[in-house]
């Protein structure tokens, strides 16, 4: 009586192994929580230099990889990258940082406002300038805003120490990684920063 009810549950196991094989090799079914793409899809490439070296000079692993990029499905490029000469990411952080309620459009054209007053203002100093002292002037407002976020940064800043246990916030010298974004909260509208503007 029970040599039957053993094969039974030893055939429903071996089936159930098949269907668990089976769903795993299906694409549309991932791992990943949350992930819109199946496995099978790539990575976007929007480095434009990588599509403007010729053929000639690609090595044989290069060539392969963009023959199997013209058959492969790809993922959508995310918003916030682009290809754009103009794109900058200390921009696009400030932007974000400058952005209230989720309003980015707003946040994006008050940055573009104020790169444009930025480039108006250097211009007019330029052609009010004598010949001698218009190559000194910068009218770039990229050049501009990286150097205002230059002047912004802290110098010194509070790194944490323990001690007996207890950890005390001491004064010292900021690191690179964190001025950057540490004078961005001083300057969260555009006019705080014209002020840093040398």
């Amino acid at each position: 009586m029970a040599a039957p009810a053993v094969k039974a549950a030893r055939g429903w196991s071996g089936l159930t192994l098949g269907v668990r094989s089976v769903v795993l090799r299906l694409p549309g079914i991932t791992q990943v929580r949350w992930s819109r793409y199946g496995p099978e899809y790539r990575d976007p490439q929007i480095d434009k230099e990588y599509y403007r070296k010729p053929l000639a000079e690609l090595t044989e692993e290069e060539k392969y990889d963009r023959e199997l990029r013209k058959t492969q499905h790809i993922k959508a490029a995310p918003a916030m990258k682009t290809s754009s000469v103009f794109e900058d990411p200390l921009i696009s952080k400030f932007t974000n940082m400058m952005m209230k309620g989720g309003n980015k459009v707003l946040a994006r054209s008050l940055m573009t406002q104020t790169l444009e007053a930025l480039k108006r203002k250097q211009f007019e100093k330029y052609h009010a300038a004598p010949a001698e002292e218009q190559a000194t002037i910068e009218r770039n407002p990229y050049t501009i805003f990286h150097q205002a976020l230059k002047n912004c940064e802290p110098v010194i800043g509070l790194v944490p120490i323990l001690k007996g246990g207890h950890f005390y916030q001491v004064s010292g010298h900021g690191r690179e990684s964190w001025t950057k974004i540490d004078s961005f909260p001083g300057t969260r509208n555009c006019q705080d920063l014209i002020i840093c503007v040398p």
